[in-house]
């Protein structure tokens, strides 16, 4: 997503050479005095670019890309002109992080039922049913 929302703002800049090198320039400073560092302290994450001039792949730690999307609005703001199109943006990113965190609580729950169920001499069974995925515990035998 964040590869995306980079492009999009080099695409609307596209044609005017000035325009996108201040995008570039602009995303730079965001990021390693925003994100990644501090004004008297910025990080060195480079904007990604080919040879050609075009945007190349976002290559991030996992952290970085979390913190990233974390504080998506300020590279929002600057790469999407259009109000309208930016809080489409927004949304996107909104639910991205939504859908993360519930999957992180779903894996971390699963991860609890597995020790309870194991602390307790029970094995655990997760099968899925539709939408849903349920879990059934059984008394293990003592052979």
């Amino acid at each position: 997503m964040i590869y995306h929302l980079l492009r999009r703002g080099m695409e609307l800049r596209e044609g005017n050479q000035q325009i996108t090198d201040d995008l570039i320039r602009e995303v730079e400073r965001i990021v390693n005095q925003e994100m990644f560092g501090e004004p008297g302290s910025p990080s060195n994450w480079q904007f990604p670019l080919k040879d050609d001039g075009t945007i190349g792949d976002v290559k991030l730690a996992n952290w970085r890309a979390r913190r990233i999307v974390d504080r998506i609005d300020n590279i929002a703001q600057y790469c999407i002109i259009d109000a309208t199109e930016r809080s489409q943006w927004m949304e996107a990113f909104t639910a991205y992080k939504v859908t993360i965190q519930v999957s992180l609580i779903f894996f971390c729950d699963c991860l609890l039922y597995i020790k309870c169920a194991n602390s307790l001499n029970y094995k655990c069974l997760f099968y899925s049913k539709g939408t849903a995925t349920k879990r059934r515990f059984y008394r293990r035998s003592n052979r």
